[in-house]
This record gives structure tokens, C-alpha cells and sequence, in this order.
């Protein structure tokens, strides 16, 4: 059972990753698809705005931006007081995430909940991601039909 909800989530994780939400263009993406508990995460984000107080947060994949609080958040200038503006840039979390699980690192627009761009990414021992998978050819074999 429990492998088969491993499996669930590899498979979500894999489509999902596969699309990075981007309006106009902006973009953002961490360092790796998958950390250990409590490992630094570093976030890129690119394309933005250019408002002091665009931000990223980090949240469980299930989670609703504006109906609960992000897990862990800065503006783009790598504060919680947005002073400076940036387009690009790199924040990091140095704490990560504790917890196992599916998450994403979503791209804010001045200091609102309008999406810009959001990524995936695993925290724990719940499969491969689909940015380190390698895929592999199915291997077909001829069957002889007894008809």
C-alpha cells in the first residue's frame, strides 16, 4: 500500500513538473527537485516585475495561497521588508523543510496572491522526482497468438 501512494506521487510530481506556470514569462526554479529534511533550499526566480515586494513562498502542493499563510516566504531582495526592487535573483531558505512531502515554490506578484510562476519539488524519501528519472524505453516482445 504504502509503495503504491509512493507511486501516486511520483506520478503527480512527474506531471506536474513538467509544467512551470508563467504568465508572461517569468520563471522560477530551486536547486534541486528533491532535498532532505531541513536541507537549504535556494529558490531562482526570473522575469519578474521588478516590485520591492513581489515574493516567493514555499507551500505544500495542496495548499491554498491567501487561505493559509505560506511556510516560509521572502520578498525578492531576500527580506520581509521589501525595500529593493529585483527581477531576477536567487532567495535562499536556509532552514528548508522539515516535513515529507510535495511542495512548491511559488512566484508572487507585489505582495498579493497573483501568481507569476510556480515549481515543484520533494522533500523527503517519497520516490524519484521527474527531474532526476531517466526514462527508459519499453521493450516490446513478440507474443505468438494460439488462435
Amino acid at each position: 500500500m504504502n509503495k503504491l501512494i509512493k507511486i501516486k506521487h511520483l506520478l503527480l510530481v512527474g506531471f506536474f513538473a513538467a509544467y512551470t506556470t508563467g504568465a508572461i514569462g517569468q520563471e522560477v526554479s530551486t536547486d534541486f527537485g528533491n532535498y532532505a529534511g531541513g536541507e537549504e533550499i535556494v529558490v531562482t526566480f526570473s522575469n519578474g516585475p521588478g516590485n520591492p515586494k513581489d515574493w516567493v513562498g514555499l507551500y505544500k502542493h495542496d495548499m491554498v495561497a491567501g487561505e493559509v499563510d505560506s511556510l516560509a516566504w521572502f520578498y525578492v531582495d531576500g527580506t520581509q521588508t521589501g525595500s529593493e526592487s529585483f527581477t531576477d535573483g536567487e532567495l535562499t531558505f536556509p532552514d528548508g523543510m522539515t516535513d515529507e512531502g510535495i511542495y512548491e515554490a511559488r512566484f508572487f506578484e507585489n505582495n498579493d496572491y497573483t501568481l507569476l510562476a510556480k515549481v515543484i519539488f520533494t522533500v523527503g524519501d517519497i520516490g524519484p522526482t521527474a527531474q532526476r528519472m531517466r526514462w527508459q524505453p519499453l521493450k516490446m516482445r513478440r507474443v505468438m497468438s494460439p488462435w
